[in-house]
């Protein structure tokens, strides 16, 4: 369980963090007004959780992307 929640917060290099914090600084913002901090988080983690889970199922890596494609 633990692999799942981790692969949510690494990166593979700079690129990659500075294009999830600047997806998620232009997405939460909107996603907060509609559904509240404490839920946005919850739906970041559970979609993150989701997409690693479908990715291990179909045999690809698991990664920090699974939230942006939640």
């Amino acid at each position: 369980m633990h692999r799942l929640l981790s692969s949510l917060f690494l990166h593979a290099d700079a690129l990659h963090l500075y294009k999830c914090v600047f997806s998620l600084s232009r997405l939460a913002p909107p996603a907060a007004a509609v559904y509240g901090g404490s839920q946005c988080v919850l739906l970041f983690l559970l979609s993150g959780v989701c997409g690693n889970l479908a990715a291990l199922h179909l045999g690809g890596p698991i990664s920090a992307e699974g939230p942006a494609m939640g």
